[in-house]
């Protein structure tokens, strides 16, 4: 198996994590199981291609099934709500900067994939992954735990 195999099946096997607890327990590992050899053999048959087109279908899974299924947990909904925000805002202002390059800039011809990648991919995800810390760290104890309050109400309450 290639590395890229390797990590697309380690993704995915984190992404099964998303699907309900009685669906992930009974046909977790053999979800994985099967998009490993789905994976294999579309790049066998049809490269990239093939590939792209079982990530697609396994996306679009996740999104139709599995997210559905999580609407009321906060641990899952909280990430994806604020990928989705970030990948929004984030790609709203790149293709306003692709529509309105700087001008004086010569040659300035900034390949798309690239863009997108580094303007709008990144970002989003480091902003999920934030959202998911503070979303499990926030399940593991009461945010009012951190005690945030003005030292004058400290001083009311005799603290």
């Amino acid at each position: 198996m290639t590395g890229y195999l390797r990590l697309s099946s380690w993704i995915y096997a984190r992404l099964v994590s998303v699907y309900p607890e009685d669906l992930r327990r009974d046909f977790g590992a053999d979800m994985a199981l099967v998009f490993a050899d789905d994976l294999a053999a579309a790049r066998r048959a049809e490269g990239l291609i093939g590939i792209t087109h079982v990530w697609w279908c396994a996306l679009r899974e996740v999104l139709t099934i599995a997210l559905p299924c999580q609407r009321t947990n906060p641990r899952i909904l909280v990430p994806v709500a604020s990928f989705a925000v970030n990948a929004m805002i984030l790609g709203a202002e790149l293709v306003f900067a692709l529509h309105h390059p700087p001008s004086g800039a010569g040659p300035y011809k900034p390949l798309l994939t690239d863009a997108i990648r580094t303007v709008v991919l990144w970002p989003s995800v480091a902003t999920a992954l934030i959202a998911l810390a503070i979303s499990r760290t926030s399940t593991r104890g009461s945010i009012t735990s951190l005690q945030l309050v003005s030292p004058s109400r400290e001083r009311q309450r005799g603290l």
